[in-house]
């Protein structure tokens, strides 16, 4: 039997130098479209996990004042001079948003002290920071706790609803300046802020009676 040998021709067998560059050239363009849609998800990932982070923020920032607010009490302290303060003051004319005596102090180990705090809010720089002074009538040198409540505030305002449901810029009104003592809660509070992510934002809070 003879024996014959097969030759194949080269160019029916595999791929040519142009059919590689054309598949490399092709994969090329599909990694490229493949990382740039990867690149799209995680910046969309990554803007939704911020913009979460700072409703969250609102929404904890909201509640504090609400609590705070809804647990206002009648109590006025005296100050590092021994001068008597109002139970609750803020608006204009003030270094804060607004200060008051509240109820509600947490006390999880059962110490023998008041559930009464005082607690004011200010603005400083782009923040609104709560501060807290344990002791009501201030001994001199006394200094608040302070904690962020809420950032990227362009502006803050206030005003408060008297029992005559006339607002007022400050409190206490005009009328009961001289006699801290005696001037009331206010009715409600109104809460204005131009916040950098959410803009002008307003929120009101009624207080108890």
């Amino acid at each position: 039997m003879s024996r014959w040998s097969t030759i194949r021709d080269p160019a029916g067998t595999g791929f040519t130098l142009l059919e590689m560059l054309v598949a490399i050239a092709v994969f090329a363009v599909v990694a490229a479209l493949a990382y740039g849609g990867l690149l799209s998800v995680l910046h969309t990932r990554q803007e939704t996990d911020l913009r979460m982070q700072q409703l969250t923020e609102l929404q904890m920032a909201y509640l504090q004042l609400e609590r705070d607010l809804q647990q206002a009490v009648p109590r006025t302290i005296r100050d590092e001079l021994g001068s008597t303060v109002a139970a609750f003051l803020g608006g204009a004319g003030t270094a804060t948003l607004f200060e008051e005596t509240r109820g509600g102090r947490s006390n999880p180990a059962g110490l023998p002290r008041s559930s009464l705090e005082r607690v004011a809010y200010r603005l400083k720089g782009d923040t609104l920071i709560r501060s807290t002074w344990a002791e009501l009538d201030r001994a001199p040198g006394a200094t608040p706790q302070d904690a962020d409540v809420l950032h990227g505030v362009h502006t803050a305002e206030i005003r408060f609803l008297d029992a005559q449901q006339v607002w007022q810029p400050s409190w206490p009104p005009a009328g009961l300046l001289a006699a801290p003592g005696a001037a009331p809660l206010p009715r409600a509070v109104e809460v204005v802020l131009d916040l950098k992510q959410w803009g002008r934002i307003r929120w009101l809070f009624l207080l108890p009676n």
